[in-house]
Protein backbone atom coordinates (compact mmCIF):
# COMPACT_ATOMS: atom_id res chain seq x y z
CA UNK A 1 0.00 0.00 0.00
CA UNK A 2 1.05 3.29 -0.88
CA UNK A 3 2.25 5.80 1.94
CA UNK A 4 -0.17 8.73 1.32
CA UNK A 5 1.52 10.50 4.59
CA UNK A 6 4.39 10.87 6.25
CA UNK A 7 5.63 11.64 9.88
CA UNK A 8 9.26 11.59 11.26
CA UNK A 9 11.07 11.62 14.79
CA UNK A 10 14.84 12.47 15.63
CA UNK A 11 16.79 10.99 18.51
CA UNK A 12 19.65 13.14 19.83
CA UNK A 13 22.26 11.82 21.93
CA UNK A 14 23.94 13.38 25.00
CA UNK A 15 26.49 15.78 23.77
CA UNK A 16 23.60 17.37 21.65
CA UNK A 17 24.38 15.16 18.04
CA UNK A 18 21.59 13.90 16.27
CA UNK A 19 22.08 10.17 16.03
CA UNK A 20 19.22 8.67 13.52
CA UNK A 21 16.09 9.72 12.04
CA UNK A 22 13.23 8.05 11.14
CA UNK A 23 10.36 8.34 8.58
CA UNK A 24 7.07 6.10 8.81
CA UNK A 25 3.81 6.01 6.58
CA UNK A 26 0.60 7.04 8.28
CA UNK A 27 -1.99 5.21 6.33
CA UNK A 28 -0.16 2.19 5.79
CA UNK A 29 1.50 1.49 9.71
CA UNK A 30 4.04 -0.51 8.54
CA UNK A 31 6.21 1.67 6.66
CA UNK A 32 9.65 3.31 8.45
CA UNK A 33 12.82 4.24 7.17
CA UNK A 34 15.98 5.79 9.23
CA UNK A 35 18.93 7.13 8.89
CA UNK A 36 21.73 7.09 11.04
CA UNK A 37 24.35 9.34 11.57
CA UNK A 38 28.11 8.76 13.44
CA UNK A 39 30.87 11.26 14.77
CA UNK A 40 33.96 11.02 15.97
CA UNK A 41 35.66 12.29 19.19
CA UNK A 42 35.56 15.57 18.26
CA UNK A 43 32.10 15.35 17.13
CA UNK A 44 32.49 15.30 13.32
CA UNK A 45 30.27 13.36 11.56
CA UNK A 46 31.98 10.70 10.07
CA UNK A 47 29.33 8.05 8.63
CA UNK A 48 25.89 8.09 7.37
CA UNK A 49 23.90 5.07 7.27
CA UNK A 50 20.88 4.85 4.65
CA UNK A 51 18.49 2.29 4.45
CA UNK A 52 18.73 -0.75 2.17
CA UNK A 53 22.27 -1.18 4.32
CA UNK A 54 24.05 1.51 2.32
CA UNK A 55 26.57 3.76 4.13
CA UNK A 56 29.06 6.43 3.94
CA UNK A 57 32.09 6.81 5.29
CA UNK A 58 33.78 10.34 5.82
CA UNK A 59 37.59 10.07 6.70
CA UNK A 60 39.09 12.97 8.47
CA UNK A 61 42.64 15.13 9.29
CA UNK A 62 43.56 16.73 12.42
CA UNK A 63 42.06 19.69 11.48
CA UNK A 64 38.83 17.57 10.50
CA UNK A 65 38.60 18.30 6.84
CA UNK A 66 37.33 15.52 4.89
CA UNK A 67 40.35 13.49 3.07
CA UNK A 68 38.29 10.90 1.83
CA UNK A 69 34.47 9.14 1.14
CA UNK A 70 34.05 5.53 0.88
CA UNK A 71 30.25 3.54 0.02
CA UNK A 72 29.49 0.27 1.07
CA UNK A 73 26.17 -1.13 -0.02
CA UNK A 74 25.80 -4.28 1.94
CA UNK A 75 28.98 -6.05 1.64
CA UNK A 76 30.33 -4.16 -1.62
CA UNK A 77 32.20 -1.20 -0.90
CA UNK A 78 33.88 1.68 -3.36
CA UNK A 79 35.47 4.27 -3.12
CA UNK A 80 33.98 7.33 -4.18
CA UNK A 81 36.86 10.64 -3.16
CA UNK A 82 40.22 9.55 -1.89
CA UNK A 83 43.34 11.99 -1.11
CA UNK A 84 41.29 15.33 -0.69
CA UNK A 85 43.79 18.00 -0.23
CA UNK A 86 42.79 21.58 0.51
CA UNK A 87 45.00 25.09 0.88
CA UNK A 88 45.48 26.78 4.03
CA UNK A 89 42.23 28.79 4.09
CA UNK A 90 39.88 25.70 3.22
CA UNK A 91 39.17 25.81 -0.91
CA UNK A 92 39.89 21.88 -1.89
CA UNK A 93 43.43 21.78 -3.68
CA UNK A 94 43.85 18.30 -5.47
CA UNK A 95 41.56 14.92 -4.94
CA UNK A 96 41.33 11.56 -6.37
CA UNK A 97 38.06 10.25 -7.83
CA UNK A 98 37.07 6.48 -7.57
CA UNK A 99 37.30 5.91 -10.68
CA UNK A 100 40.82 6.63 -11.40
CA UNK A 101 39.98 10.73 -12.63
CA UNK A 102 42.37 13.07 -10.71
CA UNK A 103 41.38 17.11 -9.98
CA UNK A 104 43.52 19.41 -9.44
CA UNK A 105 43.08 23.29 -8.25
CA UNK A 106 45.41 26.19 -8.82
CA UNK A 107 44.34 29.33 -6.85
CA UNK A 108 46.11 32.88 -7.09
CA UNK A 109 46.57 35.18 -3.84
CA UNK A 110 42.82 36.33 -3.51
CA UNK A 111 41.90 32.29 -3.36
CA UNK A 112 40.33 32.95 -6.99
CA UNK A 113 40.59 29.83 -9.28
CA UNK A 114 43.40 30.29 -11.81
CA UNK A 115 43.20 26.72 -13.34
CA UNK A 116 41.08 23.37 -12.94
CA UNK A 117 42.69 20.02 -14.01
CA UNK A 118 39.94 17.18 -14.31
CA UNK A 119 41.84 14.31 -16.05
CA UNK A 120 43.32 15.39 -19.14
CA UNK A 121 40.85 18.57 -19.23
CA UNK A 122 42.36 21.75 -18.19
CA UNK A 123 40.57 25.06 -17.95
CA UNK A 124 42.32 28.09 -16.66
CA UNK A 125 40.75 31.32 -15.71
CA UNK A 126 41.13 35.67 -15.59
CA UNK A 127 39.69 38.27 -13.64
CA UNK A 128 39.15 41.81 -14.00
CA UNK A 129 39.45 44.40 -11.41
CA UNK A 130 36.25 43.84 -10.16
CA UNK A 131 36.84 39.83 -9.49
CA UNK A 132 34.44 39.15 -12.60
CA UNK A 133 36.20 35.93 -14.60
CA UNK A 134 36.64 37.99 -18.09
CA UNK A 135 37.93 34.72 -19.85
CA UNK A 136 38.06 30.60 -19.63
CA UNK A 137 39.80 28.72 -21.83
CA UNK A 138 39.87 24.94 -22.15
CA UNK A 139 41.99 22.45 -23.81
CA UNK A 140 39.53 21.01 -25.91
CA UNK A 141 36.75 24.23 -26.95
CA UNK A 142 39.21 26.97 -26.53
CA UNK A 143 38.90 30.57 -24.80
CA UNK A 144 35.75 32.53 -23.62
CA UNK A 145 36.56 36.01 -23.27
CA UNK A 146 33.83 37.81 -21.38
CA UNK A 147 32.72 41.79 -20.44
CA UNK A 148 30.67 43.49 -18.08
CA UNK A 149 29.46 47.17 -17.31
CA UNK A 150 29.64 48.72 -13.96
CA UNK A 151 27.09 47.15 -12.29
CA UNK A 152 28.97 43.95 -12.98
CA UNK A 153 26.34 42.53 -15.75
CA UNK A 154 27.41 40.35 -18.38
CA UNK A 155 27.16 42.31 -21.51
CA UNK A 156 29.27 40.25 -23.90
CA UNK A 157 30.44 36.63 -24.39
CA UNK A 158 32.54 35.77 -27.45
CA UNK A 159 34.99 33.22 -28.94
CA UNK A 160 36.86 32.08 -32.13
CA UNK A 161 33.29 32.16 -33.60
CA UNK A 162 30.31 33.34 -31.79
CA UNK A 163 30.10 36.96 -30.27
CA UNK A 164 26.70 37.10 -27.70
CA UNK A 165 26.08 40.85 -26.58
CA UNK A 166 23.39 41.75 -23.87
CA UNK A 167 21.53 44.92 -22.83
CA UNK A 168 19.58 45.53 -19.42
CA UNK A 169 16.71 48.34 -18.77
CA UNK A 170 16.81 50.50 -15.78
CA UNK A 171 15.62 47.49 -13.64
CA UNK A 172 18.49 45.18 -14.39
CA UNK A 173 15.93 42.75 -16.70
CA UNK A 174 17.91 41.47 -19.69
CA UNK A 175 15.96 43.16 -22.73
CA UNK A 176 18.18 42.40 -25.90
CA UNK A 177 20.53 39.57 -26.74
CA UNK A 178 22.23 39.78 -29.99
CA UNK A 179 24.50 36.82 -31.43
CA UNK A 180 26.72 37.27 -34.40
CA UNK A 181 28.84 34.39 -35.94
CA UNK A 182 32.28 35.88 -36.67
CA UNK A 183 33.03 33.07 -39.46
CA UNK A 184 30.32 33.15 -41.79
CA UNK A 185 28.10 35.78 -43.29
CA UNK A 186 24.69 34.74 -41.21
CA UNK A 187 22.71 37.85 -40.10
CA UNK A 188 22.64 38.57 -36.86
CA UNK A 189 20.69 36.92 -34.58
CA UNK A 190 18.48 39.05 -32.14
CA UNK A 191 16.16 38.08 -29.12
CA UNK A 192 13.92 40.32 -27.36
CA UNK A 193 12.21 40.34 -24.00
CA UNK A 194 9.24 42.62 -22.45
CA UNK A 195 8.45 43.12 -19.20
CA UNK A 196 5.36 44.33 -16.85
CA UNK A 197 6.31 47.80 -15.79
CA UNK A 198 4.43 46.95 -12.49
CA UNK A 199 6.12 43.24 -11.73
CA UNK A 200 8.93 42.80 -13.66
CA UNK A 201 7.30 39.99 -15.04
CA UNK A 202 8.29 38.90 -18.38
CA UNK A 203 5.62 39.50 -20.59
CA UNK A 204 6.88 38.25 -24.53
CA UNK A 205 9.76 37.05 -26.63
CA UNK A 206 10.45 38.71 -29.86
CA UNK A 207 6.85 40.31 -30.29
CA UNK A 208 5.49 36.72 -29.14
CA UNK A 209 3.06 37.60 -26.25
CA UNK A 210 3.38 34.71 -22.70
CA UNK A 211 0.01 34.01 -21.14
CA UNK A 212 -0.21 33.90 -17.96
CA UNK A 213 -3.20 32.40 -15.10
CA UNK A 214 -4.79 35.01 -12.63
CA UNK A 215 -1.49 34.61 -10.67
CA UNK A 216 0.55 35.93 -12.86
CA UNK A 217 2.39 32.49 -13.86
CA UNK A 218 3.44 31.72 -17.25
CA UNK A 219 0.92 29.18 -18.70
CA UNK A 220 3.10 28.43 -22.44
CA UNK A 221 6.33 29.07 -23.90
CA UNK A 222 7.35 28.64 -26.92
CA UNK A 223 5.01 25.96 -27.49
CA UNK A 224 5.28 24.17 -23.90
CA UNK A 225 2.28 24.26 -21.98
CA UNK A 226 2.33 24.88 -17.82
CA UNK A 227 -0.24 24.52 -14.83
CA UNK A 228 -0.06 24.78 -11.57
CA UNK A 229 -1.59 23.76 -8.22
CA UNK A 230 -3.33 25.88 -5.90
Amino acid sequence: MPVQSRQQSGVVNWPGLLSSRGWWGVNSGDYYETLNYGYDAARNLVQIGYPSSINLTYTRNSAAQVTGVRLAIGNKTATLASNISYQPFVPVNSLAWGNGILLSRTYDQDYQLTQQQVGNWQTTYRYDADSNISETATSLWGAVQYEYDALGRLTQEQTNSVKKAYSFDATGNRTQRTTTNLTTSDATETQSLNYARDSNRLTSINGSTLPVDAAGNHTQINGRRFTYDS
